[in-house]
């Protein structure tokens, strides 16, 4: 339920940003919303989420699923501490909240935030005070890197707190990177490589006395001047201590000590390389697979018990390599738990579904290392897209290669049933979705129609469509046998694809029978889609079409041939003469609204004939009863176009000089100002 909550409040705060406050997707996803608000505080009278700078705290306990970085991070922009609902939310309490958390953070600290039901408490984090323990850590991190840069011959241009110390907007004003470039160019001298090597123990030391949020600090530096050397940098720093090996122990063991868990592994590999003392690869792997997994669990106790057992590793530096048998009972003893989980429902927040998502990806990835798996594998690759996990998975398989293992696995989550699952479960991940897709060839095409009928939401028919015109003009009879028994909404997206298909060829020829069938169907918008695609084939199907969109009762169905009129009259000059005097009669009839007979008449204005003039003056003027003087007619959006077109297409026509006059002294009603800004920009003077 919380899981749902974070993803909706982050899509309705997106939406809120994106579009004005009364448009149906806001309304839809504020609806939305609410359900999510209402179903989590069933088990509580109040839910109460805090924000620090990248997480979320619900309920006191922090929360790192999908999602709530995104939102984290948004809020804490916005200045926001922490958001609490109470049961009983209102409506229009959570749109004022969200109204009032989608301005700029600018403009929102200018604001109160609105309070009722949905209380929003502001944090000024600008003026939170560090304490003594990241402060004596960020000072430790910047003179390291100015230590190194003397080592480099660099001398970074910094000036000292009024303490003394140095600031981390100081650090950050170091280029590490190219401090790191400088250093690695001198690092094959002895003194220098030894001295580097105290330098970064002096660091480490401070791990066992500082903050969690210190050592965290310490641990990120440290991997990015790791990252920054690169591996064969690592020789040299080590063997500069080869006097004594209990001095390189201490060196390779404080670091494990102090990086993040899930880079002590890689540091590992790299220092033992360095050292010339061989370690087990597969030891290493797995070493890897417990690190994210103590990572993830996030357990004081189990990262002890990894840093102590790389401790121990350093010590003897060697191991057996284990026998790859006993890596397969390991999958089958770990496959044993993923058989029950596999069905779970997509996207639960459980801690026994989230175990199983651990679990899940380790046999995999372990599957791929080994290239071996059989069928608890792909129960555990079932499990992860099941859990919204198919993108992690469809990565760690394209990196493995064209492996028989590989293969295998990419079949499975390609197949219908996983295809299905992944496009159709709501909410979609969009990323997700798209990495699939794009491992999805024409022979998924029927697959690819049946969801877009079944589809539930417009982004999702969006980005089916979008691949299935990737598949080209092969697909295209598959698409028109589609056409006569699909709803109606199928139909238009299947005429879109068809139109942007056509639109790669440059035309088409295929389906005109159809399309034409498609100009008598109730629904407006697949009239419309017929007519484009229609405009597409040759000019038999193209005049037919013209001819049947101008009889059509509706004005966007005429106003697609009429746009279309205009575009081959500013192109070839000149108008077949019976869609040229169709096209006249929707505007002397009157049946149409203003606004589409205007639009006839600036289609026109490229012809240039005599007769059309005469055309253009029978609107704009008439004569009088009893002196048959020339006079004006009352100003429309349908005369202001024709006297426009008159002024700009006959300049200099004596007949319109008798126009331009009363223009000049009579038209100065507004109404006679009515113009396209995309075809004529002038205006009665």
């Amino acid at each position: 339920m919380i899981q749902t909550f974070i993803l909706r409040f982050t899509g309705a705060l997106n939406r809120r940003r994106a579009y004005a406050p009364t448009h149906p997707m806001v309304r839809d996803a504020e609806v939305a919303l609410l359900d999510a608000v209402a179903a989590a505080l069933e088990s509580r009278a109040t839910l109460s989420i805090g924000v620090a700078r990248h997480e979320l705290l619900v309920d006191g306990e922090p929360y790192e699923a999908r999602g709530a970085s995104e939102l984290a991070t948004r809020l804490h922009r916005c200045g926001v501490g922490a958001v609490t609902i109470e049961s009983g939310v209102t409506a229009e309490d959570l749109r004022a909240a969200l109204a009032w958390l989608a301005v700029e953070p600018e403009s929102a600290g200018q604001t109160a935030p609105p309070q009722g039901t949905v209380h929003i408490t502001r944090t000024a984090y600008d003026h939170l005070v560090l304490d003594d323990a990241i402060r004596e850590a960020e000072n430790a991190v910047a003179s390291l890197w100015r230590s190194l840069a003397e080592l480099a011959g660099m001398r970074p241009a910094t000036t000292g707190a009024a303490d003394g110390g140095h600031s981390e907007s100081e650090t950050e004003e170091l280029d590490t990177r190219s401090i790191a470039t400088a250093l690695r160019g001198v690092l094959h001298q002895p003194a220098v490589a030894r001295r580097t090597a105290v330098a970064v123990l002096e660091l480490t030391k401070l791990v066992a006395t500082t903050s969690d949020d210190g050592r965290t600090l310490i641990g990120r530096e440290l991997e990015s001047l790791l990252d920054q050397l690169g591996d064969d940098a690592f020789a040299p720093i080590v063997r500069s201590l080869h006097d004594h090996s209990q001095h390189q122990q201490k060196f390779v063991t404080q670091l494990v000590e102090a990086l993040p868990l899930t880079s002590a592994p890689a540091w590992l590999s790299a220092a033992a390389v360095a050292a010339e003392r061989p370690m087990s690869q597969q030891l290493l792997r797995l070493m890897t697979k417990l690190s994210s997994l103590a990572d993830d669990r996030g357990e004081v106790e189990t990262e002890a018990a990894f840093r102590d057992a790389t401790r121990d590793l350093v010590a003897g530096w060697t191991l057996v390599d284990p026998n790859p048998e006993q890596h397969v009972e390991l999958l089958d003893r770990i496959a044993s738990f993923e058989r029950g989980t596999a069905a779970q429902p997509r996207r639960a927040g459980t801690g026994a579904a989230q175990q199983s998502v651990v679990e899940s990806m380790r046999l995999v990835q372990m599957a791929l290392e080994l290239d071996r798996g059989g069928e608890d594998t792909a129960a555990a690759a079932e499990a992860l897209m099941a859990a919204g996990s198919g993108r992690a998975l469809l990565s760690w398989i394209a990196a493995a290669g064209e492996t028989e293992t590989a293969r295998w696995l990419r079949s499975v989550a390609t197949s219908e049933r996983a295809v299905r699952q992944v496009l159709l479960t709501e909410p979609v991940d969009r990323l997700e979705a798209r990495a699939l897709l794009a491992l999805l060839d024409t022979t998924y095409t029927e697959t690819l129609l049946d969801i877009l009928a079944e589809a539930g939401t417009r982004g999702t028919r969006l980005i089916v469509r979008q691949r299935l015109a990737e598949f080209g003009s092969e697909i295209t009879p598959r698409l028109l046998a589609r056409l006569d028994e699909a709803p109606w909404y199928v139909v238009r997206n299947i005429l879109t694809l068809l139109h942007d298909l056509a639109m790669q060829q440059s035309g088409t020829t295929v389906g005109g029978e159809t399309m034409l069938r498609l100009l008598d169907h109730g629904q407006v918008q697949v009239r419309v889609e017929a007519v484009r695609l229609l405009l597409l084939m040759g000019e038999s199907a193209r005049a037919a079409a013209l001819h049947r969109a101008l009889d059509d009762a509706n004005d966007r169905v005429a106003m697609v041939a009429i746009e279309a009129l205009a575009d081959a009259a500013t192109t070839d000059g000149t108008l077949p003469s019976p869609l040229l005097a169709q096209l006249k009669a929707q505007v002397d009839n009157g049946t149409r609204s203003d606004t589409v007979r205007a639009r006839a008449v600036r289609a026109v204005a490229p012809l240039q004939d005599d007769v059309t003039r005469d055309w253009l003056i029978g609107l704009v003027t008439h004569r009088t009863r009893f002196l048959r003087r020339l006079s004006l007619n009352q100003p429309s959006q349908t005369a202001a176009a024709a006297l426009q077109v008159l002024l700009r297409s006959y300049p200099t026509d004596p007949e319109v000089r008798a126009v331009r006059d009363l223009a000049k002294r009579d038209a100065r009603d507004p109404r006679w100002m009515a113009r396209d800004p995309g075809i004529l920009t002038e205006h009665v003077a």
